[in-house]
């Protein structure tokens, strides 16, 4: 599984501007499930850790991000 190539994150966040919440939780699950498939292969690749961490926080922050604007 590889986030890149399935679908680019502003695409990601156009789709689910205009989704319902069930539906905009699912893809954020899926989006945060692929960061870490992606982070995975890029260990496994001997890519640097600091961006590995880096991409890992900001792509499984969003879910939090959504949780936070519906209590706002």
């Amino acid at each position: 599984h590889s986030a890149i190539g399935r679908i680019s994150l502003k695409n990601f966040c156009l789709e689910v501007i205009s989704m319902s919440d069930s539906i905009l939780r699912d893809k954020a699950k899926q989006f945060a499930i692929d960061i870490v498939f992606l982070c995975r292969e890029m260990k496994a690749n001997h890519i640097e850790a600091p961006l590995i961490n880096q991409i890992l926080r900001s792509g499984t922050s969003i879910g939090a991000n959504i949780h936070e604007a519906q209590y706002a």
